[in-house]
């Protein structure tokens, strides 16, 4: 029988998602921890015929537990983009690339001129992400952390923002499956873009002229919004 492996990291506090998952699933599934994966704690004959989906994205230990996952007949959800281990820079400008519209972003320079309020992203997944409105308060913050480890992103004036769901070309919003066939195309281009990703999360701010700009993409969503969207994903499972 097939079963569903969820591979967490033990730095993530939001358990909530992760055991959501666990909970609702139709198969057999199991919560792994990646630190304990990589230091070999795990008999990794748990993983043999699996379902593997990572719900840690942005540890730097998952392209060495891929490796380790992939000597066994598992299927891993996002393999593709995983073992890359994108940053979210490089993320951003492969979307810009294949067309897709996206804030101006730019990497910090203590002597260039910035059009304030602008976004202050870490380059990571679940990083730092800030508002800032004048240069003293951005020096302040990079006196704190590595302007190397942030990039810069123009803030939109926007209408609104949208969270949406991307489950093997079904896409779903807060509590309904989308209808809006602009972020369809949106969606659809996000996955070939980043190597055929499979099951992800976007965020989407449409400015008031009614443009759409991705913000934010990211491949290890719990389905936190979206009630729809997470059970159409773990009965895909059974099928797979």
């Amino acid at each position: 029988m097939k079963k569903f492996r969820i591979i967490a990291s033990k730095s993530n506090i939001y358990t909530g998602q992760v055991k959501k998952l666990k909970n609702e699933s139709k198969l057999p599934t199991e919560i792994l921890y990646i630190e304990d994966l990589i230091e070999d704690k795990i008999d990794l004959l748990k993983v043999e015929n699996s379902i593997v989906y990572f719900l840690c994205c942005n540890s730097p230990l998952v392209p060495k537990a891929i490796e380790k996952i992939e000597k066994y007949s598992a299927r891993i959800i996002n393999k593709n983009y995983l073992e890359n281990n994108y940053q979210k820079l490089y993320v951003q400008e492969l979307l810009q690339k294949n067309g897709i519209k996206i804030p101006t972003i730019y990497s910090y320079d203590e002597n260039m001129s910035i059009n304030f309020p602008i976004i202050c992203k870490e380059n990571k997944h679940e990083g730092i992400i800030a508002q800032v409105y004048n240069m003293i308060t951005l020096t302040r913050l990079f006196s704190k952390f590595n302007s190397k480890d942030f990039y810069l992103e123009d803030s939109i004036e926007k209408h609104s923002e949208i969270k949406v769901y991307f489950v093997g070309e079904k896409i779903f919003l807060r509590e309904a499956e989308n209808k809006d066939k602009e972020l369809d195309e949106i969606c659809k281009k996000i996955s070939i873009a980043l190597d055929d990703l499979e099951v992800f999360s976007a965020d989407i701010i449409q400015n008031v002229e009614g443009e759409n700009f991705v913000i934010d993409v990211n491949p290890a969503t719990g389905f936190y919004l979206s009630n729809d969207g997470r059970k159409y994903f773990l009965n895909e499972l059974t099928k797979k």
